[in-house]
């Protein structure tokens, strides 16, 4: 990112979408789908936001890998204010000025 130039990059929409879908259909026949309960893996009802479904090995390949045609990359000055500073919170880390 610094080499060229960008300070902040997010996965696109559309990516996110085909994540999750494969996700949630990967997640319906573990003991973690909701049709067999809740737990504390689930943020929104219903959509489990912890779990992996698939094995260690593939989640390290997956980590390893980097695909930049599925983000979107944010030049220097373009980014929004901090989402603290947005709420009227203060910036600094707790305990400094």
């Amino acid at each position: 990112m610094r080499t060229h130039g960008y300070a902040a990059l997010d996965v696109t929409p559309e990516a996110e979408e085909t994540h999750q879908q494969a996700l949630h259909k990967a997640l319906r026949t573990t003991v973690y789908s909701p049709v067999n309960g809740g737990g504390y893996y689930f943020g929104l009802p219903g959509v489990n936001t912890f779990c992996w479904p698939w094995s260690t090995a593939r989640l390290v390949r997956r980590l390893h890998a980097f695909s930049p045609d599925v983000y979107t990359w944010t030049q220097p000055g373009a980014l929004p204010a901090p989402r603290a500073a947005q709420d009227g919170l203060p910036t600094a880390p707790l305990g400094r000025p």
